[in-house]
């Protein structure tokens, strides 16, 4: 990998992280604009496999985010599920 590819990793990686702060102020039935102010400016792309695999709430469509920015170590996963435009679910999910 070169130093520019992981330079672009790096910042796909930090640029993905929901605070725990802001995490646990987000509220199911909460419009998705009302929480456009508390999330990061883009959704974690490299999910683990099993949390892929784990069911979602039926009719929903889900966003991932890194629980905090250390790039050498798992760190959780919160997902956050949409019917509509209205949060569904919020959950914490093992990274």
């Amino acid at each position: 990998m070169t130093l520019a590819s992981c330079a672009y990793l790096a910042h796909q990686l930090t640029t993905c992280v929901l605070r725990p702060a802001d995490f646990a102020a987000v509220r199911v039935g909460q419009e998705r604009g009302e929480l456009a102010r508390l999330l990061p400016e883009r959704q974690f792309r490299y999910v683990p496999d099993a949390v892929r695999a784990l069911p979602v709430p039926p009719g929903t469509v889900c966003a991932y985010y890194r629980s905090n920015g250390n790039l050498l170590d798992q760190v959780d996963v919160y997902r956050l599920c949409y019917a509509g435009s209205r949060l569904a679910a919020k959950d914490v999910l093992p990274g």
